[in-house]
């Protein structure tokens, strides 16, 4: 063969090697990795800010390209059980310093057209380019908002990519906080977490008491294996004043709802009139979050309203660690179960971890979130003040406080760490204080007296005794709920 034509046969099958060899490899497909999905019931939603844009998510922004998720692809090739949405193409930002409401109003005609949901009949969007997998509009409210609106934040805190505590995880934002707004929710076997930011009331102070909300649908939800996430309140007043107790609310009441209280970014001291008892709570004032213009501008956001959406972020999170390491690529839960797969070997420092059988309920979630969160250590609730060396927090904070992204990324990761680290052994659960046990047991027999029996909550038929002077308050409830 002459030298001209080796060279015409040979180069451009160097080319086509070399080039394979520096091309990234694909985006993988978003059904090839598990996914975790969080509902976020509230008012007022900005899609366009980075939280919520599938180019921030940290898959899309590491080092390796090939793990980048297509966000281009229809949320019902990836996500099992997803019914379905129509396709909502916005004019997303594209860069950090994008006014974030001129493109709202370059949209102005889809948001005109932004259709609502009833009760018989719900329609869902999906927005390509973001993590926003379904939108769903109940009641008379536009479902979009500034950067400031009170959804857009609370949707952050959960699962933003910036501020969320579980960036990996997948929105579903649902505008109206309305008794149908969460039915429909907690009715999707494909929505993993439910957070709720807000509190019926039957007078003008904000009393929490509601009676009609899907109280029943709230209990088959959580057997089935949705964590439903529900603010207790800021007091009476709504400025962390007189506590608004919860037993007689309809949605943070019963003892399948998660029910979280706020404390001091200061001082971790709880708030007086935060909704008590609470199962955990985090921070109630000034935590990072959204506002301004610019798709990257930063606010802060507050009250349990924050707390809340924080904490169901860290259930979110310790699901997606589960599923990833028991390569569970199905969506959802059933019968309880929230991930399953290959078992684990568990590590020495717990070696009855929960993914030491290849499936995590909802009850083991649950109990990875409350016994790895630490306890706190004496603080107690007396206006905005601590109190110290008072050895009943749990009173007030429930199983102890998150902080989240309060001070970046290090609290987040350390705690979610524990978190996790529990699921499959690594780290052992820290001792809990004396007294509370016996304290959420009672907590749990005074919810059933009220909301009715449930098998996944403390209380199982029969509750400790304790004594007065050593456990007053739980020695009180007892006794009050006994009757029950």
């Amino acid at each position: 063969m002459q030298p001209s034509r080796l060279r015409a046969a040979v180069v451009p099958v160097v080319l086509a090697l070399i080039a394979a060899l520096v091309t990234p490899s694909p985006a993988v497909a978003l059904q090839d990795r598990p996914v975790t999905v969080v509902a976020v019931v509230d008012s007022g939603f900005s899609p366009y800010h980075y939280d919520f844009l599938g180019s921030q998510h940290p898959w899309n922004t590491d080092s390796d390209p090939g793990n980048d998720l297509d966000f281009s692809a229809h949320p019902s090739t990836y996500v099992e059980g997803h019914p379905g949405a129509e396709r909502l193409d916005l004019t997303l930002p594209g860069s950090a310093t994008a006014d974030v409401d001129q493109l709202r109003g370059v949209d102005s005609a889809k948001w005109n057209s932004f259709g609502r949901s009833t009760t018989s009949q719900a329609r869902m969007y999906w927005m390509p380019g973001t993590k926003v997998i379904g939108a769903v509009r109940f009641g008379g409210e536009r479902f979009e908002g500034s950067n400031s609106a009170h959804g857009t934040r609370s949707a952050a805190s959960a699962a933003g990519n910036l501020h969320g505590t579980c960036p990996e995880c997948l929105f579903v934002l649902v505008s109206g906080m309305l008794p149908e707004a969460l039915a429909w929710a907690m009715s999707q076997p494909w929505i993993d977490v439910v957070t709720n930011s807000y509190g019926h009331s039957t007078t003008p102070l904000r009393d929490n008491v509601y009676r009609h909300g899907p109280v029943q649908q709230g209990k088959a939800a959580s057997e089935a294996g949705q964590v439903v996430v529900f603010s207790a309140g800021n007091g009476l007043a709504n400025a962390f004043d007189v506590p608004a107790f919860t037993y007689w609310s309809s949605e943070k009441g019963p003892d399948w709802v998660v029910t979280v209280g706020a404390v001091s970014p200061d001082d971790q001291a709880t708030y007086s009139g935060a909704g008590k008892p609470v199962d955990i709570s985090s921070i109630g004032r000034s935590y990072p979050s959204t506002g301004g213009s610019l798709a990257e501008g930063t606010g802060t956001h507050s009250g349990t309203s924050n707390a809340a959406p924080v904490v169901a972020g860290y259930f979110g999170r310790v699901l997606q660690s589960a599923r990833e390491t028991l390569g569970d690529l199905s969506a959802g839960h059933a019968a309880g179960v929230v991930a399953q797969g290959e078992p684990v070997t568990c590590g020495t420092a717990h070696p009855s971890c929960p993914l030491g059988d290849g499936v995590l309920t909802r009850a083991e979630l649950q109990d990875l979130v409350f016994h790895n969160v630490l306890p706190d250590p004496g603080l107690n609730a007396a206006g905005v003040a601590s109190v110290q060396g008072v050895p009943h927090a749990y009173y007030y904070q429930g199983h102890g406080a998150v902080l989240g992204r309060l001070r970046g990324s290090h609290d987040w990761l350390e705690e979610a760490g524990r978190m996790i680290g529990a699921s499959t052994g690594v780290a052992a659960p820290p001792q809990r204080p004396a007294g509370e046990r016996n304290w959420f047991v009672v907590d749990s027999m005074c919810r059933q007296g009220i909301w009715g029996d449930w098998t996944g909550g403390y209380y199982t038929g029969s509750a400790p005794d304790m004594n007065p002077i050593d456990d007053p308050l739980a020695t009180s409830f007892r006794a009050g709920c006994s009757a029950l």
